[in-house]
């Protein structure tokens, strides 16, 4: 039995953060959202035989001095203490004798970049005292299911079956997500680093279903050089109109390389996302910047993006993103979780630009 954990203190101020002039809940003043508070872990981990391993992951978060409030039409504890079970699962290697590993249980499951699957919750709004406008500092990232991995080095199997709700005696509630990646180690191909993936997610909400088929490339064929590419291309269809929506793809390309034995070891990347306009990011942890996500549901919408970064000491990391976000298609308004809308510029497609600071220590 291994027993290990950590703690993580946040401190935070976040001033008129959802760019509407007034409070949550209270009409005329910003959104003022200040405080101090933690997350804390405990990790249990049990191996029962040398090919069966069991994980669980104990949770206690709080915003301390937090209280409740109502945010749109939902009562918020953002002050709540309770401590609670963030993941249990167990873990079967070398199942059938073969290299099958499978993992059963609540766990944390991310396919390929994060864009389709990796949080049930999103960036936008989560369970628990972090919601709303700290969203993005939710750790409950943990799906229940099954996820199987087979080894066939230089070729990886992963499946997964997901049950992301259960309506339990309403079925027509219940929503699964299965996922299947087939990814290629590109070393046998003679890069320096990377991997070719080709994937599908298929999510099954009873009366809506949708299905993606992609690929992803994130590659190093120099060295310090990077690069990645994916597209997917995604189907809706909803059972109760029988009707099917409108063909949605994703694309996201980066570039980036690095000069390690350079004074102050520089990093430079660019990258271009596009996302079409009824795109279903449904459970994404994908971002093109820290606060943009928490406010704007990833969908019709072109990021574009570059990174600078530099370690000025050996144990200091610093680095500034720049983005900008344009509409695909022209819309009048939008609305999102927060009971927030804006108004956009008649026949305007630009949505605004993000400049973040990162030290890292």
């Amino acid at each position: 039995v291994k027993v290990g954990g950590d703690l993580s203190i946040i401190g935070f101020s976040r001033y008129g953060f959802d760019l509407e002039k007034r409070d949550v809940g209270t009409a005329g003043h910003p959104v003022d959202a200040n405080g101090l508070a933690h997350i804390a872990n405990i990790k249990i981990t049990a191996d029962l035989t040398d090919a069966v391993m069991v994980t669980t992951i104990v949770r206690n978060e709080k915003i301390w001095g937090g209280s409740t409030e109502t945010v749109g039409t939902t009562s918020v504890n953002h002050g709540d203490g309770n401590v609670y079970l963030a993941a249990a699962f167990a873990t079967f290697k070398e199942m059938f004798g073969q290299p099958l590993t499978v993992k059963a249980g609540a766990l944390g499951f991310k396919m390929g970049s994060g864009l389709l699957v990796a949080d049930p919750n999103t960036n936008r709004t989560s369970a628990g005292p972090f919601n709303y406008q700290l969203a993005d500092y939710c750790p409950r990232k943990a799906f229940t299911g099954f996820v199987g991995t087979y080894d066939l080095a230089p070729l990886v199997l992963t499946g997964a079956a997901l049950k992301v709700t259960d309506g339990i005696t309403n079925g027509s509630a219940d929503v699964n997500v299965y996922a299947a990646n087939a990814a290629f180690d590109l070393k046998e191909a003679g890069m320096q680093n990377g991997s070719a993936n080709v994937y599908t997610v298929y999510k099954d909400a009873k009366k809506d279903q949708t299905g993606n088929v992609g690929f992803l490339v994130q590659a190093s064929p120099v060295e310090n050089f990077d690069a990645s590419l994916e597209y997917c291309y995604q189907t809706q269809k909803n059972i109760r109109a029988d009707k099917e929506a409108a063909d949605d793809a994703a694309i996201r390309a980066t570039l980036g390389t690095k000069m390690p034995d350079v004074v102050l070891a520089p990093a430079i990347s660019v990258d271009y996302t596009r996302l079409s306009d009824n795109w279903d990011p449904m459970y994404e942890d994908w971002t093109p910047a820290d606060i943009a996500n928490v406010l704007f549901v990833n969908t019709n919408v072109q990021a574009f993006g570059a990174t600078v970064g530099a370690k000025p000491m050996t144990d200091v990391g610093m680095s500034l993103r720049y983005a900008y976000f344009r509409l695909v298609e022209k819309i009048s308004a939008y609305s999102n979780d927060w009971n927030s809308s804006y108004n956009l510029n008649t026949g305007k497609k630009s949505l605004g630009q993000e400049l973040d600071v990162h030290f890292t220590y």
